[in-house]
């Protein structure tokens, strides 16, 4: 997975630490918790819509090499 993918898959979930998963249970006041922002519904919307369509393109894609690497035989001739 490319960085760019990476960001955009994980542009609207959290990616907590270690650390920042100890330091939760003593957060009585869910001081802790943040959410990623977007400038409206719209952009988080086309982020997470064109996030999963290259998810689905790369799962796709290694679907066709690894059915190619079973079938090198039959698809060559």
């Amino acid at each position: 997975m490319n960085e760019l993918t990476n960001h955009q898959m994980m542009f609207l979930s959290a990616d907590p630490s270690a650390l920042e998963g100890a330091a939760r249970l003593l957060d009585f006041g869910d001081t802790l918790t943040h959410y990623n922002t977007s400038l409206s519904e719209r952009e988080a919307d086309l982020i997470a819509i064109s996030s999963d369509w290259l998810a689905i393109g790369e799962d796709m894609q290694k679907a066709m090499d690894k059915f190619a690497a079973e079938h090198a035989e039959a698809i060559d001739g």
